[in-house]
């Protein structure tokens, strides 16, 4: 038995505004945690964090690393 391609994932491709947008969908949904993965972790993860984080943070959905450490 196999399973269909995709199966058990959520394809978030494109700007980071949009893959903020399905992110947000997601967390809107109900869903309070998720695992990414990368093709290509050391060149893409870079981009995310710099380009795509910001934008979850002014959106409620991640907590800033520097509030997080002023938490501790």
């Amino acid at each position: 038995m196999s399973s269909p391609p995709g199966h058990g994932g959520f394809p978030l491709t494109g700007t980071p505004e949009q893959v903020a947008e399905g992110i947000t969908a997601s967390h809107e949904a109900g869903f309070r945690g998720s695992t990414l993965s990368f093709v290509d972790y050391v060149e893409e993860f870079p981009y995310f964090r710099d380009n795509l984080l910001p934008i979850l943070e002014q959106r409620g959905i991640r907590i800033a690393a520097a509030a997080m450490q002023s938490a501790a």
